[in-house]
């Protein structure tokens, strides 16, 4: 019997139909934007909005119009039951809702596509900046087109780092991340705030943060972003030094030449 060879798949063409998608999901949040919008609670005091919903249905419908057999994983839509199938589509429509109702132009879209469960095409989008982040496994990473790379920070005492610290954390989890707060602040030159895991990892990739840090990331959710920052010359990893996968339960992005430090320095009890 012969070997049974794997069709092959156009991931330029998938990249053109994700960017699509994204910018149209884009304008949705932006035509959003001043309005009274509906919000709704979920986990502790998180929140989502309808400007979400809207998005990741405007993303899901076109996605399944060109990939109808593909499965599809979202932010406000996760799906488990069909896990093993081939190809996968990972959504997060609006990353950053609680600054997006807030007003505060802090927001982005991720999505990723997995094949066989690894990630070989992202794309970010900044609806505010206009700032499209692409990649596809080996090819590198581009913001509107131009291609970017991590800083060359390599001394800790010269680095701008962010961090994650949300509303539906547990009181735990909330003083470990004080605690990783204290650690890194006298080590760096800043630490940032922004709440929007995507944009973190963009900015990463594109040389403006030197690293963040998340001590509850799904993996899935960050995938996108995880290879924008390898693909431009970083490393992504969970907080134990391990590489960042669809199963990991925690994060750390970083320009690579600083990672290490920075897992031994959160590691320290």
């Amino acid at each position: 019997m012969g070997l049974i060879m794997k069709k092959e798949f156009d991931y330029d063409y998938a990249l053109d139909i994700a960017i699509k998608c994204i910018k149209k999901a884009g304008e949705i949040l932006k035509g959003f934007r001043g309005s009274h919008l509906k919000v709704w609670r979920k986990t502790g005091f998180d929140i989502v909005s309808e400007a979400d919903i809207s998005a990741q249905k405007e993303i899901i419908k076109h996605l399944k119009k060109y990939f109808p057999d593909h499965l599809f994983l979202s932010e406000e839509l996760e799906v488990t039951s069909e896990a093993m199938r081939r190809f996968r589509w990972i959504i997060d429509p609006l990353d950053g809702t609680i600054n997006y109702v807030s007003g505060l132009p802090l927001f982005s879209i991720s999505i990723a596509l997995q094949d066989e469960g690894k990630t070989i095409l992202g794309v970010i989008f900044d609806p505010i900046s206009d700032e499209l982040y692409t990649s596809i496994k080996g090819r590198g990473s581009f913001v509107n087109g131009k291609k970017i790379k991590v800083s060359d920070t390599s001394d800790l005492g010269e680095s701008v780092l962010a961090f994650m610290l949300t509303s539906h954390y547990t009181k735990e989890l909330v003083n470990e991340v004080i605690g990783h707060i204290n650690k890194l602040a006298v080590s760096c030159r800043g630490l940032r705030l922004y709440v929007s895991q995507a944009l973190e990892l963009a900015y990463i990739a594109s040389g403006r943060l030197d690293g963040t840090f998340c001590v509850k990331s799904r993996g899935f959710s960050a995938a996108a972003g995880a290879l924008v920052v390898r693909e431009a010359g970083g490393r992504v990893t969970d907080l134990s030094g391990r590489e960042f996968d669809n199963h990991s339960r925690s994060l750390i992005a970083t320009n690579a030449l600083l990672h290490d430090k920075i897992v031994r320095i959160l590691s320290e009890i």
